[in-house]
């Protein structure tokens, strides 16, 4: 077991344990620790390699987990049952999170955004046939959220549909939307799962994709104002941006879910 000392040591350490042999990874962690362990695996080639990899929630947020319908657990918990107890852990901001800071902190968010800025969407969709269409849109994009999971955000539900196992990522996009529908609608119904229903089918709409591109408007977009990419927690850029899904590329070992879960 070896515990991350900085950014990005989870990535690393996942490559070093796969090269020296090891057959399964477990990530102990949140929605970040996971986005690295798999970045490791990935460019370590651990399913060529024949590796497994397995996610123990440990973290603060737990999207991941929650589309897994797995068990949270807290940091202590999850330390002790891999046989290990906490010494020492550093007080976080995070653990103040619940719904008026998720609240809050989307509207201090999106507050310099407004007015809603134009963005073009294109994204591409099998159909029953294994044909493949292309849809273009151009928007005045309040968010678009491409999700392999369900959640994001520290549990906001905003793709139910969502499957992590299906090849297809779930696109949700909301638009045209104002300061106010946003403060009292759009943010409350992201953390119920109702982002679809409270936004109305004129202003969001759901499609499923193998692949999204997103590109702002270079006339009417200022390097301030540039619209941010936030990937599994984690700002890494802004618009322009192309995702491809890479089905199957991962070989996750996971608990059997129970009866309850498997119906959510």
């Amino acid at each position: 077991m070896a515990a991350t000392e900085r950014a990005g040591h989870a990535e690393e350490l996942t490559q070093q344990f796969i090269e020296q042999g090891y057959q399964l990874i477990v990530a102990v962690g949140g929605d970040g620790t996971i986005h690295q362990v798999a970045n490791g695996y990935m460019r370590a080639n651990g399913q060529a390699r024949g590796v497994a990899m397995a996610v123990m929630a440990g973290g603060t947020g737990g999207d991941f987990i929650r589309s897994l319908h797995m068990e949270q657990l807290s940091v202590e918990e999850a330390w002790a049952s891999a046989g290990w107890r906490l010494v020492e852990q550093r007080p976080r901001l995070k653990k103040l999170s619940r719904s008026f800071a998720y609240w809050l902190q989307g509207i201090l968010t999106h507050l310099p955004y407004y007015p809603l800025q134009p963005v073009t969407l294109s994204w591409s969709c099998p159909d029953a046939t294994a044909a493949t269409s292309t849809v273009e849109e151009k928007v005045a994009l309040y968010f678009a959220a491409i999700c392999n999971g369900q959640y994001f955000g520290g549990g906001m539900r905003v793709a139910p549909e969502a499957d992590l196992f299906d090849g297809q990522f779930q696109l949700v996009r909301v638009r045209d939307i104002n300061l106010y529908h946003a403060a009292t609608r759009i943010i409350p119904g992201l953390k119920e799962g109702r982002v679809l229903e409270e936004a109305g089918p004129a202003r969001a709409t759901t499609a499923r994709c193998t692949k999204f591109k997103a590109e702002a408007d270079r006339l009417t977009i200022s390097k301030e104002r540039a619209t941010l990419i936030e990937l599994d927690g984690e700002l890494v850029g802004t618009l322009p941006m192309e995702v491809a899904i890479l089905p199957q590329a991962i070989t996750l070992q996971i608990p059997r879910p129970s009866s309850d879960a498997a119906k959510q």
